[in-house]
């Protein structure tokens, strides 16, 4: 007799208000997880039996926890895919550098222990008609030669679960555990590059030194146009670009050109920084109120990576709270953060003077060093 059957019939029993309330956390702790998975403190969800039918390794089954983070009120978040996609990359460097790779397949799941059924159904339905989720998952199979396929809930996913995701072939990835190092970089991402210019035809022929790649709406740089200027006159030529006008693939193009630089307010279109062109400075604009990082590593360490916030500018070598110069106050919490996120991001003309002579050495004009 099943768990819910007991719980069922020992309320008919005995009608309490704790038979409602056994009924209810039963319900919302098997919602979004299977019943045959379980979470534990390594990186594996498993099934309680094999699938002895499948060839082994033939087919790989991630599992996108946190995915509550993948939703805002924007729409499907590519900041947190990001940090989902750098987890994956990760797992498939070490699964497709063994001798016998025999890997054909490899499916995404998402869940969360935090969201009711409907709930993940709901973020399951914007992911599947993101354009960005589908144009990333068609990068990843041109890079591995391995089929990649979303499953969302329904027969399909639950039949994949019964017969097909298992110990041995399931891991689990964070949509909210961003890189803190480099270390999942490897062969794949540095093909990444040269996948885009052949496969998907993307022109990487940069016509201007500096990128400033804004935002519209929240931590906004209003005075791009000053930025532009003071660019230029240092002899830096310099587009505009915020990710509504281009497409998601366009997008991905954008960070792959041979450019000098990248300047950038802080937000979740710099989950499309992990195809960044290896070498390209970037600058990360925060508001005025808090340092708001999550992305430094989504590029190599050796990339030049700068903060700005208010009139202070530093380089970070490592996360950029943790840098000698950084201007962090550690006392900011969630409600500090959440405010700093709804206000622009303009740019101190100081501060980027400051960074220009960081990156290209004091009295650089027309700055060709790179």
């Amino acid at each position: 007799m099943s768990k819910t059957w007991r719980i069922f019939c020992a309320c008919r029993r005995t009608v309490t208000v704790m038979c409602i309330y056994a009924l209810a956390a039963l319900f919302f702790t098997t919602s979004t997880l299977p019943r045959v998975f379980a979470e534990t403190s390594s990186p594996h969800i498993f099934l309680k039996t094999a699938a002895p039918h499948l060839q082994p390794g033939t087919t790989l089954c991630f599992m996108v926890k946190n995915s509550r983070y993948l939703l805002n009120g924007n729409g499907f978040q590519i900041g947190h895919w990001g940090s989902a996609l750098t987890g994956i990359l990760g797992e498939l460097e070490k699964k497709l550098s063994l001798p016998k790779d025999k890997l054909e397949r490899v499916y995404v799941l998402l869940t969360d222990s935090e969201v009711s059924r409907n709930k993940l159904r709901t973020i399951e339905n914007y992911a599947v008609q993101s354009e960005y989720m589908s144009s990333t998952l068609n990068v990843l199979t041109v890079l591995t030669r391995k089929r990649f396929k979303f499953v969302r809930s329904g027969e399909e996913k639950n039949s994949l679960i019964e017969s097909t995701c298992y110990q041995q072939n399931s891991l689990l990835v964070d949509a909210n555990d961003f890189p803190t190092d480099d270390r999942w970089m490897g062969r794949l991402a540095s093909k990444a590059i040269m996948v885009m210019k052949e496969t998907f035809k993307c022109n990487q022929s940069a016509t201007d030194d500096v990128l400033i790649y804004n935002r519209r709406g929240t931590r906004e740089i209003r005075n791009h146009a000053e930025v532009a200027s003071l660019l230029r006159r240092n002899g830096l030529s310099t587009t505009v670009l915020t990710p509504n006008d281009l497409s998601p693939m366009e997008q991905i193009c954008e960070l792959t050109k041979n450019r000098k630089m990248i300047i950038t307010p802080h937000g979740g279109h710099q989950g499309t920084f992990l195809f960044k062109r290896e070498g390209v400075a970037v600058v990360v604009v925060s508001p005025k109120s808090a340092l708001l990082e999550c992305y430094r590593f989504f590029a190599k360490r050796s990339d030049p990576w700068y903060s700005v916030r208010g009139e202070r500018a530093w380089s970070c070598p490592d996360v950029c709270s943790d840098s000698e110069d950084a201007f962090f106050d550690p006392s900011c919490d969630r409600t500090c953060i959440r405010m700093a996120r709804r206000e622009n991001a303009d740019v101190s003309l100081d501060a980027l003077r400051r960074v220009l002579t960081m990156h290209f050495g004091e009295g650089s004009n027309k700055m060709s060093v790179l």
